[in-house]
């Protein structure tokens, strides 16, 4: 998974969906489960999570990040040029 910075939470109060954007500091208590989703964006998983109903029966919070993908550790040119054809260099994730 991406870091927080490049997530978002969703906050669930009664009927109420708040979204908030990250980055997180890490929690004390954690209740977690994880769900993988193929979608187009960030904006549609937003979407998908307000439809939820609320998982806990007090205030929660369900927190929405990106996976890497394989162009995210693509290797550059100019990686390649310095390290030669023989190597493999990849960039770190953007």
């Amino acid at each position: 998974m991406k870091p927080s910075s490049a997530g978002k939470r969703v906050a669930f109060d009664g009927t109420g969906r708040t979204v908030i954007d990250g980055p997180f500091a890490n929690p004390c208590e954690l209740d977690a489960s994880y769900w993988i989703w193929t979608l187009k964006d960030m904006d549609e998983a937003i979407v998908w999570v307000k439809r939820m109903p609320n998982p806990m029966s007090v205030p929660s919070e369900v927190e929405i990040r990106p996976m890497y993908e394989e162009a995210d550790w693509a290797v550059t040119p100019q990686a390649s040029a310095v390290t030669g054809p023989s190597s493999k260099s990849i960039r770190s994730p953007k």
